[in-house]
């Protein structure tokens, strides 16, 4: 059976879109990135393989941005609690 959408057939080639520079230094970024994916896989400007494969890497690039921004943060957290130590604050009081 051949599904038809539009003038394209399932068994039809995708042609791949241009790669384009994108930001992806926080999540909301990744998530933007994710959308767009998601729209060109719908739209049939994507193939459903390379756009499972791009959502793969971006949930993954999504989780690596959220632990280096809680590891960033723990960071500084501890940095402060040890300069209120120096100044003779007790975090116990």
């Amino acid at each position: 059976m051949n599904d038809q959408v539009g003038s394209r057939t399932e068994s039809e080639e995708v042609e791949v879109p241009t790669p384009h520079r994108v930001r992806l230094s926080t999540v909301d970024d990744v998530r933007v990135e994710l959308a767009r994916v998601y729209r060109d896989m719908r739209a049939r400007r994507l193939s459903t393989a390379d756009g499972t494969k791009f959502a793969y890497v971006l949930g993954m690039l999504a989780k690596i941005t959220e632990v280096a921004t809680v590891e960033a943060r723990l960071i500084e957290l501890e940095r402060e609690m040890q300069r209120l130590r120096g100044l003779g604050y007790d975090e116990r009081k």
